[in-house]
């Protein structure tokens, strides 16, 4: 998962920005964590993508992941 996130002050960040789709569906295919959010609270359209994850928060033009476990 490092590939996608960097680890810092405490919480996984996304390391790319809120357009790059195709790495939020490889992220979230590779994760054993993700979860579909509620629709309404979803961005992309395909379903099994971080944007779409009940554990992301979003920043200003990234979001947090709060269910990738560990440090580095």
């Amino acid at each position: 998962m490092d590939k996608w996130f960097t680890y810092i002050d405490g919480v996984w960040r996304f390391k790319f920005d809120a357009n790059s789709y195709s790495a939020s569906r490889e992220a979230a295919k590779a994760c054993q964590f993700f979860a579909e959010d509620d629709e309404d609270e979803q961005i992309d359209d395909h379903s099994q993508s971080c944007f779409n994850c009940l554990y992301r928060r979003w920043r200003l033009n990234c979001f947090d992941c709060y269910k990738k476990v560990g440090t580095p």
